[in-house]
This record gives structure tokens, sequence and C-alpha cells, in this order.
């Protein structure tokens, strides 16, 4: 919120945010309801030219819920993301936009193991447990329909993050959005990884080359895998979705040794037409990144 940090002083509500080859540092967008940035603004433009990262911290329960941008959003380079969670779920990445978004090639929505930290769970949850079950461990949790809850800790990693988007326009996605756990190549006695996230998203219709995945790490030698997040794809114009099934992914993760693969999360797509949508659990394991989602409820 530093006037010094922007060519034309801190913005204001009625302005477009633009991030281009002169502004490639990472930020954060510090709204404090006071002295801060706004959490509405006009529209917001990052060019293939920005590398940085820029970080959201929305909150479940707070002053600060959702980040507003009343006009069209484009993500061309660079990411957006939203502050780490720890032992509870305090941070995601909720937002309302008036126009499209638009992410492409080389930009990304990347909320990679921001869920609960190593160790850490829901009440009632397990390690390593989100959209679907690991071995004997069968607590699941969250919303088919409107999925919004942060993934799972393993015993060694974070769990992925929970993206919410509402957008009035067209959502094309050309890049990634992902809320996976963490990628790990070292395999542990017990649940080493997390959990996939969450990954919401409505908006008249999606289309797009790109990857939306909440999928959980894999185990390696002894380790076990854990479960995918969940995904929910909800249409408001489109009466067919113009993006891959294939490439919406909620994999669960290989486990180190037999028996200790987890299940895959859950993807629900709605189109305009549909009352329920299609529902896609995809039983291929995170490693398996070539794997075909097949619907399993209409």
């Amino acid at each position: 919120s530093s006037a010094e940090n922007w060519s034309l002083g801190a913005p204001t509500a009625s302005q477009v945010i633009l991030l281009d080859t002169n502004s490639a540092a990472a930020m954060t967008w510090d709204f404090d309801g006071v002295n801060g940035l706004p959490d509405t603004v006009a529209g917001w433009i990052q060019t293939a030219d920005y590398t940085g990262t820029v970080t959201f911290p929305v909150v479940y329960s707070g002053a600060f819920t959702n980040f507003t941008v009343t006009g069209d959003v484009l993500i061309d380079g660079g990411k957006w993301t939203h502050t780490a969670n720890d032992a509870a779920q305090v941070y995601r990445l909720r937002s309302t936009i008036g126009g499209d978004l638009s992410i492409g090639s080389s930009g990304s929505i990347n909320v990679r193991y921001m869920g609960y930290a190593q160790g850490k769970y829901p009440s009632g949850g397990q390690l390593g447990v989100h959209g679907g079950a690991r071995g004997d461990f069968t607590k699941v949790y969250g919303n088919v329909y409107a999925p919004e809850d942060i993934g799972a800790g393993g015993a060694n990693y974070a769990g992925g993050g929970a993206v919410w988007l509402e957008v009035v326009g067209a959502v094309e996605v050309n890049g990634t959005i992902t809320a996976n756990s963490y990628e790990t190549t070292d395999g542990y006695d017990d649940g080493s990884s997390g959990a996939g996230g969450s990954i919401y998203i409505r908006g008249s219709s999606l289309s797009g080359s790109g990857k939306i995945t909440a999928s959980a790490s894999q185990g390696t030698d002894s380790g076990y895998g854990a479960s995918g997040g969940r995904i929910a794809i909800v249409l408001t114009e489109a009466t067919t979705l113009g993006f891959s099934a294939n490439s919406i992914l909620a994999y669960g993760g290989n486990g180190g040794a037999t028996g200790r693969s987890a299940a895959a999360g859950t993807v629900l797509v709605k189109t305009a037409v549909q009352t329920y949508g299609t529902l896609y659990v995809n039983k291929a394991a995170r490693i398996n990144i070539h794997g075909v989602a097949n619907p399993t409820t209409t």
C-alpha cells in the first residue's frame, strides 16, 4: 500500500491494476480496511512479462473475505496465490470478477501446499484425507457441489489450498489453476504427503487448453499417498464444457508400497442445462498425469 511502490501512487477502487515488465517483484495485496489497498479494483492485468507472485491474504471470516474486480482479469504471466495456512482453516483465495477471466499459458492461480500444515487437519479429520480415503483413513470432508475447504496435511507435507472464483463473464484457462499438495520425492513411514485442496469456478463458460488440478502428491519407498481434493465447475450460460474433462483432475497419490495409494477426490461439472451435473471420480494416481477421467454420475 506504499505509494512509492506504484507509478501513480497507491491504487484506488476505480483503477485498473497493471503488472508488467516494470513490476516483476512479488507483492502482497495488503488490505486492512483502513490504510491498506482496497478490496475492490476496476480491472486487473498481468502481462506475460510479469513473473512475480501476488499474494491475497483473503480470509474465511473477517474483514477481507473477498477480492472484487468489477471488470476483466487477465493473468498472462506470474501467479495469484493466498497466504499459507497452519493448524486452522483461515486463508483461501476468493474473488468475484464482474467481467471475463483469462489465464494465459504463462499465468497461473497456484495455491499448492497452502492448506493445512504438516501434521494438521480439520477437527474429526485424518492425515492426508480430503476428497477420498487413504487406506484405513476414511474421514473425508468437503462439499461436492461447492468445495471450499483446504486440504489436510500429511505427516511430512502440507495440503493444497482453496480457490473460489465467481465470474460473471467467460473463463478461459490456457495456463493452470492448481490446488495440489506438496510434491514429495522422499518416502516416510506414514502419510507423508498432504491431500489436494479445493477449486470452485462459476462462470458463463469455460474454455482453454490449460489444466485445473486439486491433486495429491505421491508417496515413495514405504510412504503413503494422500487423497485428491475437490473441484466444482458451474457454467451459468454454456450448455457444454469447452474445456477437456481430462484436464480437470483431483488425483489421489500413489503409495510407495502395495496398498498405500490413496483414493481420488471429486470433480463436478454442471452446465447451464443440467440439474445436478456430472461427477468425475478418477482412480488414476497423481503420478499418472495422462490418466483419462471417466464420468460416474450424471
